[in-house]
């Protein structure tokens, strides 16, 4: 294979990939969005936290998200 093959198998390379699409971010799809009874929900949403695994994320800092003590609990007890 000549230089001028190798430039023209590498630049339709590039070409190709260019054109693919991107794959999807699988760790979203994994996600559960918050249920519509979700214990201080609107709280929740407002500070970002808007799938059940980023409130089991962020357990411990809740307090500093604005949520009140017994707010935490009730949304601990939804966890499980």
């Amino acid at each position: 294979m000549g230089l001028t093959a190798l430039r023209r198998h590498w630049r339709e390379r590039q070409e190709l990939a260019d054109q693919a699409p991107l794959p999807e971010d699988s760790s979203k799809a994994t996600e559960t969005p918050l249920p519509e009874d979700f214990p201080a929900r609107t709280k929740l949403e407002a500070a970002g936290l808007t799938t059940l695994e980023a409130v089991r994320a962020n357990l411990s800092n809740l307090r500093k998200l604005g949520l009140t003590k017994r707010e935490i609990e009730q949304v601990e007890a939804a966890l499980g």
